[in-house]
């Protein structure tokens, strides 16, 4: 009998069929009898994935998940083993495996992508030490050198109400900066004034395949971690040169490269210059794979969060003009005592503009940069228990921001208002909730390892630029775009700028 005979023979037909009939059954046996069949949620939720992949391809999954948990409560079923929890007291995911970077068959998974605890742990122990405050602060003479360059570019650029697109322009800075504190070098982004090489759009387009694929990981292998597939698309040259992996991959290569002519001679404070006197000591932990992994979380992660967060602040700020001028008097009445330096440092601006943290956070609440759910497993060694219902080791549960940031048991009745007081005014448990309650990067062991990276950068750059530039608003009526996939992104943040009388002396 012929192999295709056998394929279409009643034998084969009865296996086909009982493999079907097994898996409705046991479809339909976790949906109604399994361990999350009392969790409420919509009904298809119960049976497929196909609630989160339409929710994640809608562009409105922020939206999406408050009305979730606003229809169904604190403890929602999302997926046949998902679950959206709204409470973060009650959270100690292979989704994250489609954000793993591969070059050339080479995959790179990195903190962000890593599942295994203990791998993670050991990834993170080589660098931790880089990304705490004390240690970024050092970097803070690169950081300035970025600024400088795109203070003066601007004023260049500035005449009476000069139109600029501010949301591209703080991406081109912060991803001049990430490229400065990693390898002392820049992508000129600020210097070209576009995207020359397509690196942002290329971004654009992985955050939604990330987001979409994401909600079904077990397609990945199949589709973009394939190395056949990713091959054969990297041959069709469209696609080709909207893949900003590359790119980054041979940046980073040349740096490792320029870095090892410095030797251990060298007085760099970068990344790169640190994580090659890691190898050094121990090249088995911080091998050349670990040191690209991190700069891939770096430059890839790092400018798009920290632009999205600056985007969300100078926004809100032109939204709500009370705020803007009370930001912008105490920044004025700091530099007229001389407490500011011409390029402002990070501790300058925490010790005398106060008034900063509290715009930054809140404008964090409220724009939170990530648009889906920051998802985990549940650990064989210890089921969740929430207040009504057990949700067992291997499910996958995750906490969106934009439900947490919104609760208005947690941030009062006036929880959608952009109102920076709130962090000042608060005392004792409610600020504790408050805090506990603030998702933006995250929290615990898994929390972002570049928030000090970030909350340097937003730091130094906010004052900096509201004490050289006034802006308002030249969008469009109805406000930005924001194009929800992973990133909460937005678009159109059109202002008209003009340079103030007092300016930074660029020396």
């Amino acid at each position: 009998m012929s192999s295709i005979s056998l394929l279409f023979s009643p034998q084969s037909a009865l296996l086909i069929f009982l493999l079907l009939l097994v898996y409705i059954s046991y479809t339909i046996y976790q949906a109604f009898f399994g361990p999350l069949s009392k969790l409420p949620g919509p009904l298809i939720a119960k049976f497929t994935n196909f609630w989160r992949i339409k929710n994640a391809a809608s562009g409105n999954a922020p939206a999406n998940f408050q009305d979730l948990h606003r229809k169904y409560g604190t403890v929602v079923r999302t997926g046949p083993n998902h679950v959206s929890i709204s409470d973060p007291a009650m959270i100690p995911s292979s989704f994250y495996d489609v954000f793993t970077p591969k070059n050339a068959g080479k995959s790179y998974p990195s903190i962000f992508t890593l599942q295994s605890q203990d791998a993670h742990r050991q990834l993170k122990a080589g660098i931790a030490q880089k990304y705490s405050l004390s240690s970024l602060l050092s970097l803070e003479p690169m950081v300035d050198n970025v600024t400088r360059n795109f203070m003066s570019t601007l004023h260049e650029r500035a005449s009476s109400g000069t139109r600029l697109d501010l949301g591209e322009w703080v991406q081109f800075y912060a991803f001049d900066v990430i490229g400065a504190i990693t390898f002392t070098g820049t992508f000129g982004f600020i210097d070209k004034g576009c995207d020359e090489r397509g690196i942002l759009r290329g971004l654009d387009g992985g955050l939604i395949y990330g987001a979409v694929v994401g909600q079904v990981p077990g397609w990945h292998e199949w589709l973009m971690g394939s190395s056949f597939l990713q091959e054969t698309v990297m041959k069709i040259p469209v696609l080709a040169a909207g893949n900003p992996v590359p790119i980054v991959v041979q940046m980073i290569k040349d740096a490792l490269a320029s870095n090892a002519k410095d030797g251990a001679e060298s007085t760099r404070e970068d990344f790169i210059t640190f994580m090659r006197k890691q190898n050094e000591k121990d090249p088995e932990r911080m091998s050349e794979d670990v040191m690209i992994n991190h700069m891939f979380v770096n430059l890839l992660a790092g400018s798009d969060t920290t632009a999205i967060s600056l985007r969300s602040i100078f926004y809100l700020l032109m939204k709500n003009p009370c705020v803007y001028a009370k930001l912008q008097a105490e920044i004025d009445a700091a530099d007229s005592k001389g407490l500011l330096s011409p390029i402002i440092t990070y501790s300058e601006g925490q010790e005398h503009v106060p008034y900063l943290a509290n715009v930054i956070k809140e404008s964090l609440r409220l724009h939170p940069a990530v648009a889906l759910p920051l998802e985990r497993i549940v650990p064989t060694s210890s089921p969740l228990q929430t207040q009504s219902h057990t949700i067992p080791a291997g499910a996958v549960v995750g906490i969106n921001a934009w439900v947490v940031h919104y609760d208005k048991n947690v941030f009062g009745q006036d929880a959608r208002v952009f109102r920076p007081e709130r962090w000042s005014e608060e005392n004792g448990e409610r600020l504790k909730m408050m805090e506990r309650s603030f998702f933006a990067f995250g929290h615990g062991s898994r929390s972002c390892v570049g928030k000090n990276i970030s909350l340097m950068e937003m730091g130094k750059f906010v004052p900096q630029f509201l004490r050289e530039f006034e802006i308002s608003w030249d969008g469009d009526e109805d406000g930005w775009k924001v194009d929800n996939t992973w990133f909460a992104k937005q678009s159109g943040v059109f202002v008209r700028y003009r340079s103030r009388e007092r300016k930074a002396v660029f020396a």
